[in-house]
């Protein structure tokens, strides 16, 4: 986590230094473990799998203005790229997207992948937002569409067990 933090701290993006201070807990993974902390923020694609947790308190405005769309829309802008495509929106495909329902929290579940510079990659993501509307979870596993592939099995059961049980 402190490795991400100091990352994300260092980060010119406007807002993100105030996001950070509501993240409550993040942690990231790999089967390499030697994949740099920056490719965890960054959309170049892995060529192994990645996944990244993360629980962060909303502002009031984020809460106010959830959507499955805006929580969708976290990694990539797919509601954006379905809805109003351009010159730049690359070649994509949904391959699943579905509400998630839980104790806790509620929100969807995007498989997409994605072709920039002719390399596809995939995004599974399961972003939810807590029964109270002030905290999120969100989990993003990716790689390479063809790592993602082979390692289709296990990301799925990783996402499937991604639960939110909600405050104790």
């Amino acid at each position: 986590m402190k490795v991400l933090n100091a990352l994300e701290a260092s980060s010119g993006v406007d807002g993100a230094a105030e996001k950070l201070t509501l993240v409550k807990w993040q942690e990231a993974y790999s089967l390499n473990s030697t994949v740099p902390a920056k490719l965890i923020f960054s959309l170049e694609p892995p060529k192994v799998p990645v996944a990244f947790v993360r629980v962060r308190e909303l502002f009031s405005d984020e809460a106010n203005g959830a959507s499955y769309n805006s929580l969708r829309d976290i990694v990539e802008p797919v509601t954006e790229w379905i809805n109003n495509p351009t010159e730049s929106t690359p070649v994509f495909d949904i391959l699943d997207d579905r509400v998630v329902v839980q104790k806790g929290a509620r929100g969807v579940r995007t498989v997409f992948s994605f072709t920039v510079n002719n390399i596809s990659q995939t995004i599974d993501q399961t972003s939810l937002i807590s029964t109270d509307r002030n905290k999120i979870y969100v989990l993003v596993m990716r790689c390479t569409t063809q790592c993602y592939n082979k390692h289709m099995k296990l990301i799925s059961k990783i996402a499937d067990s991604f639960t939110v049980r909600g405050a104790r």
